[in-house]
């Protein structure tokens, strides 16, 4: 590992076996988390930070992303809220997220029905479904949090899909696992077992599925 921080290169030489997050806990050093500090991570953050642990730290100068495709993202979420919830999304309403989120209408409605034909394929699994609801969970120090798309407890599986609108989508299974792991450590007496993937709006596509036990979940 190579890590640039605060003007200063730090070199660290590791072994490919050694645990990622007894890196994050070594990067709470110089990142001036001391030790009693609390590392806030969210689930959508993980494939960055344990691919890149050093990223924890702030960066010094501001890197910008793609803006409009991430409030497209946000705006479509929105009304897949609505969606999951077995709401229908007016016209009217796409009118005024795409003037809220400075987006494309037409683009913003083809989402919203690309969407709504991905969960009628998946609503069935899903007869109680929580909606963007927050959870969270701490232990040695680190609190991990995230607030899944949707999901749901089924014969003793825990289920959550994850809808993205982006072009290209891949990469996403640490994050995966984090909703996983939240929903079994917040309901130990009703899940054994997690299912989550990921939904290719744009292509109607259900990601491969991770599948992982609670001793899984732990171990991971």
């Amino acid at each position: 590992w190579v890590i640039v921080l605060r003007n200063r290169i730090i070199l660290i030489r590791t072994s490919a076996t050694l645990e990622r997050m007894r890196i994050i806990r070594f990067l709470r050093t110089i990142t001036h988390h001391g030790a009693s500090s609390m590392i806030n991570l969210r689930c959508s953050s993980l494939p960055r930070v344990l691919s890149c642990p050093a990223s924890l730290a702030s960066p010094t100068v501001t890197i910008e992303g793609d803006d409009e495709a991430s409030s497209l993202g946000t705006a479509a979420h929105r009304c897949f809220e609505k969606l999951t919830a077995g709401l229908e999304v007016p016209y009217t309403e796409t009118a005024r997220l795409a003037t809220v989120y400075d987006v494309d209408v037409d683009e913003l409605r083809l989402l919203v029905n690309l969407g709504r034909q991905c969960w009628a394929s998946l609503a069935s699994s899903f007869p109680t479904p929580r909606i963007e609801r927050k959870l969270s969970y701490t232990a040695d120090g680190i609190t991990l949090s995230g607030s899944p798309d949707v999901w749901d407890i089924v014969d003793a599986q825990g289920r959550a899909p994850d809808f993205k609108t982006g072009r290209s989508v891949r990469g996403h299974d640490e994050q995966l696992k984090g909703y996983q792991f939240l929903i079994a450590m917040n309901n130990p007496a009703e899940v054994q077992e997690t299912w989550g993937a990921t939904i290719n709006v744009r292509s109607r596509e259900i990601g491969e599925p991770v599948v992982m036990t609670r001793d899984d979940l732990l171990e991971w």
